[in-house]
């Protein structure tokens, strides 16, 4: 809704420089050439400002959706807060950790949520191989996250990385965009 706003801004903003490029010509009149200038200012304050505007309402609409789905996500349950200790903590007690990298802002993020991690059949696995899932929520530039996202060599979400309990295991890192099958894979292919 923000995009469309501001491209919309930009479109009234645009029609203010087509004014002053065709009527402000030493060609025309000097009434003329003001009118064209005056004319072409309106138009780009009013949609500069309209634009500016909607961008700034969009961004609040989205920090107070945002702040209300960290309070409430009833089907996140299984699905805790990432930090390195509680991944250690869960390493520590055993349990392979898969890890979600995410934004709310992020649209691969968001589909990968729906389409393939919070979907019955990989829930099913992460339960039956007793993987404690923990998201990482990079919405407001999280400065733990930013670091350990550069510790991957990425500078910025998403990121799947699954860790094995077995010492000395790297972790894997999975593609941006997830497969239910290929989560089941990694997940299976875990060294016991």
């Amino acid at each position: 809704d923000g995009m469309t706003s501001v491209l919309i801004g930009l479109l009234i903003m645009s029609m203010g420089a087509w004014v002053y490029g065709r009527w402000n010509r030493l060609t025309y009149s000097r009434l003329t050439r003001l009118a064209a200038v005056l004319i072409a200012a309106a138009f780009i304050v009013v949609g500069g400002g309209y634009a500016i505007e909607e961008a700034e309402a969009g961004y609040q609409n989205q920090m107070i959706v945002s702040e209300a789905e960290d309070r409430n996500s009833p089907g996140d349950a299984a699905w805790t807060k990432w930090s390195v200790a509680a991944v250690d903590e869960a390493l520590a007690e055993g349990r392979p950790v898969f890890v979600d990298f995410t934004a709310s802002w992020c649209l691969i993020c968001q589909v990968n949520k729906r389409t393939v991690l919070r979907t019955a059949a990989v829930e099913d696995v992460f339960a039956a191989a007793n993987v404690a899932t923990m998201a990482a929520d990079w919405t407001h530039s999280d400065p733990a996250i930013t670091q350990e996202l550069a510790k991957f060599g990425r500078s910025g979400v998403p990121l799947y990385v699954l860790y094995s309990p077995v010492e000395g295991t790297q972790p894997v890192i999975l593609p941006q965009s997830l497969t239910q099958a290929g989560v089941i894979e990694a997940v299976d292919k875990l060294p016991k």
